[in-house]
């Protein structure tokens, strides 16, 4: 099992040597822009980068246990360990597969992140992704869910379609396939790798112990 060694103040160049050896095997290519709040080439940051504590989540919009975990445990996580300093975070929205119209709500995230919204967008999809996922027009319950928001609608419907969103989700696609993720959600905590929706206490104890190893 491949494990990534990114901890405190290192966890930077930790990901840089790993994107390095990744690229080795198949480059990798995350398209330029980024807008207002950046999508890097390892997901979407929340907290401080200095924390001794780095997890990074795998996760699909349309998987019901992420919506468990975002909806049930995360507030609590991001209360008591992001928000204080504790844990530096770092989600990335990719398609595992076999759950209907996830490509389009990981899209609908990104470009809310062009509006700096990604957090906001993140929790309604989880929050009503039994509404998106069985829509048949998901793009039209998506834009919906933006003008909820606030966004710019127009801005946001020309995002949602564009090669740039299409690439950074299949950037993604290539960069959880190539860490040998097939389930979801999967977190990276510092060196270990912890598969599953972990009850909160179950998930508090995995970020202490690796805070004190």
């Amino acid at each position: 099992m491949m494990r990534i060694p990114i901890t405190g103040r290192r966890g930077d160049l930790w990901l840089r040597l790993v994107s390095a050896w990744l690229a080795a095997v198949v480059p990798l290519a995350l398209p330029e822009h980024a807008g207002a709040q950046a999508v890097t080439e390892w997901g979407i940051e929340r907290g401080d980068s200095a924390a001794p504590v780095w997890v990074i989540e795998f996760a699909d919009f349309g998987c019901p246990a992420c919506a468990g975990f975002a909806t049930e445990s995360f507030p609590a996580v991001d209360r008591e360990f992001i928000q204080t300093g504790k844990v530096h975070w770092r989600f990335v929205p990719f398609v595992l597969g076999p759950f209907r119209h996830s490509k389009w709500a990981a899209a609908a995230a990104l470009c809310a992140a062009e509006q700096n919204a990604f957090w906001k967008m993140h929790d309604r999809l989880f929050e009503e992704q039994s509404r998106w996922s069985k829509a048949r027009d998901p793009k039209a319950v998506l834009s919906g869910i933006a003008l909820e928001l606030r966004l710019d609608s127009l801005r946001f419907a020309g995002c949602l379609d564009s090669k740039a969103i299409a690439g950074k989700v299949s950037h993604f696609n290539r960069l959880a396939r190539r860490l040998l993720v097939r389930a979801t959600p999967t977190f990276f905590v510092n060196q270990q790798r912890v598969k599953g929706a972990l009850p909160l206490e179950t998930f508090r104890r995995v970020l202490m112990e690796a805070a004190n190893p």
